[in-house]
């Protein structure tokens, strides 16, 4: 081998030793996950301040309720259960979002208290 297939080596090693493709990345609103006010960057719960910017979590994101929303906001992002009428089904736990009429995971249909804080429902 020459000198420079073995650094290549050691260092692709590296890399898969310390990759973070196998971590999910965190969702506003769940397990406490945060979305960051000054950036909107996503962090994990445990996080004080972003690890984008460096702005400091906000005092609401420790609250109930985490995210406020954000997920649900038109941003793209995935269902929080409880924010805007969003479901968890009882079968697979998967989140759905309020206009589901049964889970896009396993067709099992929205449980009647879930539309129910709604008004109305349809």
């Amino acid at each position: 081998l020459a000198q420079g297939d073995f650094a290549t080596g050691i260092q692709f090693a590296i890399r898969q030793i310390h990759s973070f493709d196998t971590m999910p990345a965190p969702v506003a609103g769940v397990d406490g996950a945060w979305a960051c006010t000054s950036c909107s960057n996503v962090n994990f719960a445990t996080r004080e301040v972003c690890n984008r910017c460096q702005a400091p979590k906000p005092a609401e994101a420790g609250a109930a309720g985490g995210g406020g929303g954000w997920a649900g906001g038109g941003r793209g992002g995935a269902p929080v259960a409880g924010v805007d009428g969003n479901w968890q089904c009882p079968a697979c736990n998967n989140v759905n979002f309020a206009t589901r009429e049964v889970c896009n995971r396993c067709q099992t249909a929205k449980p009647a208290e879930a539309g129910a804080a709604g008004g109305g429902g349809g």
